[in-house]
């Protein structure tokens, strides 16, 4: 019996899985806090020169208070501009007032030092809003005020490492216990984090989280959806990114109480130690065991959902028959990346995928860490900004099984890209806003869709590599965004026109892409190239669908099985959220 046979006796998502599939949520949700909280600990602020020439004077003898004294230095050391009827004080540079005597009205530019020099005694910063910052802290400003963003693009690049190692050894030991591993890193290197001495620890330090990071939320992701039968496999693989989305929000509503760097990052990292509580309730993949020929324990962790699923298991659950096919599976030769590339039409698809993931990813990271220059309330547009993506989730979730893959994520793709292109245009507010936001939605939407998709469209031998190729790939697009965003200080419309024009291309080469909705999914590489014809509709007219219908509405099925032959790296369901994903 195949395992999403027994599936289907055990209960596609019966109170076991639900269970299970809820608990990996919230793993998998806490990632969202690490991925994100940059966008805090490395919010500019407004920041000026020190004067260490005048620091020692108080004032009383003008009788101003400290606050007052504090802004008469600024007013007669620092170059200033006016926009709007509002002073703007330059942030790089000073006057040189050593060796002139200070007094409230004393203007430095009139006094043969108006030609400004660079800080010579670093900066001070605004903290009306942040209390301290890494910015603060390491004065990342003027020729360092875009190390955040390289800090950013490295996080992400422990992303690719975390995805590839933590691959390895989910196939190599299990899916539970390298689980774990990647949660302890997570939450150690977290703490970690908070202890930064300086900007290049800091940056080991997120890097290696980002590697459990990213491994938390693939294994969690992995275990929740292996136990679940087909029938829920779509709505469970995008549901757990409303999860992510879920604490995208709450990451806002703590920041906004806890102002200064180290307390954020220690309150969203410590409490991750609590989640080894969970240890004996969450359990290998009955997948990951047959796959490697380890059946009697698979045996038992399906007896143990059986009891709490009050199913009837077949007796014996696995025949010798089938033992022998699934030990000869395990020695089958497996595909590689080349395979790919091997047929025209599955090199163009191939192609195709690979952008499409790359430019959600790009576009989706790009999006949200633009969210602070909207000209709102930071915490306030973090918080709308993982809002509008539980729409998002659920409309893609409806829109797949009405209107098909196709339609579905090529509509996503050119309303987010066209909403990036159009907020060139606005002038910052509340339009340029809700366009963002509304943006920001159909992204997400097109983030749940494509892994679904890519999975259905890539035929059997190579689905596994397939989208594993998309997975990894999509890492870069992650890396290059937060650079994106640096090129807005050159042209400011720049960002934008590279995530909307990106997009839209994505959005129109994705018509080339076949419809799956329905259709029995290509099992060889033959079937593969002449997928989506009418050749390969009329020879698999008479077969089974892979979708069941229930009421009028078709759950795909995808298949699993080929996936365990390949291992964890490869598998089809990988997640990006944020979230993810």
């Amino acid at each position: 019996m195949r395992f999403d046979d027994i599936l289907e006796v055990l209960g596609s998502f019966g109170p076991y899985q639900r269970r299970v599939y809820f608990v990996v949520c919230v793993f998998a949700a806490s990632t969202a806090f690490h991925s994100m909280t940059q966008v805090f600990i490395a919010e500019p602020t407004d920041h000026w020169c020190t004067v260490s020439y005048w620091e020692d004077e108080n004032c009383r003898e003008w009788n101003l208070t400290d606050s007052a004294c504090e802004q008469a230095k600024k007013d007669s050391s620092i170059p200033v501009t006016y926009e709007d009827g509002e002073a703007v004080y330059d942030e790089c540079s000073m006057y040189n007032v050593t060796g002139y005597p200070f007094y409230p009205s004393y203007d430095a530019s009139q006094n043969g030092t108006q030609d400004p020099i660079p800080c010579q005694d670093g900066w001070e910063h605004d903290t009306s809003q942040l209390k301290s910052s890494i910015v603060m802290d390491w004065d990342l400003v003027c020729d360092k005020k875009n190390y955040p963003d390289y800090a950013q693009s490295v996080f992400y690049g422990g992303y690719l490492v975390g995805s590839i190692f933590f691959g390895f050894l989910a196939d190599k030991i299990g899916r539970r216990p390298s689980l774990f591993i990647a949660i302890f890193v997570q939450a150690t290197f977290g703490v970690l984090v908070a202890f930064s001495p300086n900007y290049w620890v800091y940056l080991v330090f997120r890097f290696i989280q980002a590697a459990g990071n990213k491994a938390v939320l693939q294994v969690a992701f992995i275990i929740g959806v292996e136990f679940v039968g087909p029938k829920w496999r779509t709505v469970t693989g995008i549901a757990i990114q409303i999860f992510f989305a879920v604490a995208y929000m709450i990451l806002a509503i703590i920041a906004y109480f806890l102002r200064y760097w180290k307390t954020l990052q220690l309150v969203v990292s410590a409490p991750l130690y609590l989640f080894f509580i969970f240890l004996p309730f969450i359990p290998e993949s009955a997948r990951w065991l047959i796959s490697q020929g380890k059946t009697e324990r698979a045996e038992k962790i399906i007896h143990r959902v059986a009891k709490i699923n009050k199913a009837k298991l077949p007796d014996p659950v696995f025949t010798e028959e089938e033992l022998k096919e699934q030990e000869a599976a395990t020695k089958e030769p497996k595909p590689s990346v080349i395979d790919l590339f091997r047929t025209p039409v599955l090199r163009g698809r191939t192609i195709n995928f690979v952008y499409n993931w790359m430019v959600n990813t790009m576009v989706y990271y790009g999006l949200t860490y633009g969210s602070s220059d909207l000209g709102v309330n930071d915490y306030l547009n973090f918080f709308v900004s993982g809002a509008v993506e539980i729409p998002g989730y659920v409309i893609a979730i409806f829109a797949i099984e009405i209107f098909g893959r196709r339609p579905s994520i090529a509509t996503f793709l050119l309303v987010g890209g066209t909403a990036c292109l159009v907020n060139i245009f606005l002038p910052l507010g509340g339009w340029n806003t809700a366009v963002a936001m509304i943006g920001k939605c159909a992204i997400s939407g097109s983030y749940g869709i494509v892994y679904v998709y890519s999975a259905e469209c890539f035929p059997t031998p190579v689905r596994s590599v397939g989208v594993g190729l998309c997975s990894m790939m999509a890492r870069i697009g992650a890396i290059v965004s937060p650079l994106i965003l640096i090129l807005g200080d050159y042209y400011s419309p720049a960002p934008q026109i590279i995530f909307g024009v990106s997009t839209v291309v994505a959005g129109f080469l994705s018509f080339l892409l076949p419809e799956t909705k329905g259709k029995k999914l290509p099992e060889t590489i033959e079937e593969g190239e002449i997928f989506g014809t009418k050749e390969y509709d009329e020879r698999t007219a008479g077969a089974p669908s892979d979708g069941q219908e229930e009421g009028d509405k078709t759950v795909t099925e995808i298949p699993l099985d080929d996936v365990e032959k390949q291992g964890f790296e490869n598998n089809t369901f990988q997640s990006d959220v944020s979230n993810s994903v």
